[in-house]
């Protein structure tokens, strides 16, 4: 048995030479294939459930996932009410992410409707950011996430429409894109500027975009509308290009966000 109901994601996870394809559905159901048999699964579980929990721990139906960068166990999943969930494909083994596990039954509360995008960071740099991912949601919202917080690190509300999409560089640590209902394509910056998008560009046609990706050099975006039409754009090479300090210069731009958010969460007691 497969899949029952419609697939939301889909990635391919692996070496180049060892490579599965992995699928989650709406019901929770992920399936890891070879690409030499498609004829079934090489494993089907359900995502998120604990044995005190037979029936699952989501509140509704899971919308997009990411797997953590060099890793084939752990991932993070968006559902349909904005909760963020991690969890591992094989929960019997403990593997840490930046010295922790990263296996959370309780959820990442912050969007107030469904997340569209998942996007973990892929830690190009000589400095590890693998514990950051970033979410997007309907709610006219990208966030920015650590695994070892449960709140957002910091929200980008420059949107007027949902946000359907969300994608990191391959190349520079602190740059990401982001689409919108109102056929944006922004392009962000960490380091320069965390209120606005360092660029933006709109097409001739007034569709909304739905999906965002990177090329694998960092160079161009393609981006897809609910119309069927795909769009390529370059990014220019000072702005795809990273300096040789700007993961460090990132990694104080989180700091920064963490004790922020930190002193924003804490309750004052008279």
């Amino acid at each position: 048995m497969t899949h029952t109901q419609p697939i939301n994601s889909v990635q391919v996870i692996g070496s180049q030479n060892a490579h599965n394809a992995i699928t989650l559905s709406s019901d929770g159901t992920m399936c890891s294939w070879s690409l030499d048999n498609l004829g079934a699964p090489r494993e089907r579980i359900r995502v998120c459930e604990t044995p005190s929990t037979p029936t699952g721990m989501f509140d509704l139906f899971p919308t997009c996932m990411d797997f953590f960068a060099g890793d084939q166990n752990n991932f993070v999943v968006g559902t349909e009410v904005g909760h963020i969930y991690t969890d591992q494909r094989h929960s019997s083994r403990t593997v840490p992410l930046e010295g922790r596990s990263i296996r959370r039954p309780q959820p990442f509360s912050g969007h107030s409707t469904m997340v569209s995008g998942i996007a973990t960071h892929p830690s190009p740099s000589a400095i590890s950011f693998s514990h950051i991912f970033l979410s997007s949601s309907l709610d006219w919202t990208v966030r920015l996430w650590s695994v070892r917080d449960n709140t957002p690190l910091h929200t980008f509300d420059d949107y007027s429409e949902c946000v359907y999409g969300v994608d990191w560089s391959p190349l520079h640590p602190a740059l990401f894109a982001a689409v919108d209902g109102t056929g944006r394509i922004d392009v962000w910056n960490l380091i320069d500027d965390i209120e606005v998008p360092t660029a933006r560009c709109r097409t001739q046609f007034t569709s909304a975009m739905n999906k965002v990706k990177w090329d694998t050099t960092g160079s161009f975006l393609a981006a897809g509308d609910d119309e069927g039409h795909v769009h390529v754009c370059a990014v220019a090479e000072p702005l795809a290009s990273p300096g040789p300090e700007d993961a460090a210069r990132l990694a104080h731009v989180l700091a920064g966000l963490k004790a922020t958010s930190s002193s924003a969460n804490q309750t004052v007691f008279p």
